[in-house]
């Protein structure tokens, strides 16, 4: 009997102790997000040279803490010749965790008959890659390393058919990335276009995607 009363008293020594334990030293957790970020008018806008071009900012909200506001780009996008703008947008929250969004802005004198939209196919391996046209002389293609990650990119023409591809961030990679010498052979047959990519990872490979 005094064996077994010595084994409860125990028992309450151990469950008392961890309760003061609990008391002294109470745990704390805290729930981190990032803000959220979403653009005033369209992700992709497409003028002509000379055009004016209106910055409409972006606003962002954090749910977890109930923050929220504007936020606008000092980048100038000047519309006197061709070129393709890439507008980037950042909000961070109390605890140190952003996000960013991006806006491109295409300045093209091409014609919208120009298209090259289909299904292209890297040479290297065979990886299905889909093109579909966005507006005039801009399209996206469906996965920008013809790989396992499908990461999506846009490229546009200029009036005399010379491809541009502005760096952007490959998002599934989580990377950013520049594009060398991005070149569409129209004359090829099948046509095909191609460029290296400039990131981590992806080494300096031309890469080549040929129309299917």
């Amino acid at each position: 009997m005094k064996k077994i009363t010595f084994i409860l008293a125990t028992l309450v020594l151990l469950v008392s102790s961890c309760k003061k334990s609990e008391d002294q030293f109470p745990s704390k957790t805290k729930v981190v997000s990032s803000p959220t970020i979403t653009l005033n008018g369209d992700p992709v806008v497409i003028l002509n040279v000379g055009d004016s071009y209106t910055e409409q900012g972006a606003t962002y909200y954090d749910s977890t803490y109930g923050d929220n506001g504007n936020i606008t780009s000092s980048t100038v996008v000047s519309t006197n010749q061709e070129g393709f703008f890439v507008i980037t947008y950042n909000a961070v929250n109390q605890y140190g965790f952003t996000s960013s969004a991006v806006r491109l802005v295409a300045v093209t004198s091409a014609d919208d008959a120009l298209d090259v939209s289909g299904d292209y196919a890297r040479t290297a391996n065979g990886y299905p890659v889909t093109v579909t046209k966005v507006g005039r002389g801009v399209f996206q293609s469906g996965n920008a390393g013809g790989n396992g990650f499908e990461d999506p990119v846009y490229f546009m023409f200029k009036g005399d058919s010379t491809m541009i591809m502005p760096e952007q961030f490959l998002i599934n990679s989580g990377v950013p990335a520049g594009f060398v010498d991005p070149v569409y052979d129209f004359t090829a047959s099948p046509p095909n276009y191609s460029y290296a990519i400039d990131a981590s990872g992806y080494g300096t490979q031309l890469r080549v995607f040929e129309l299917q």
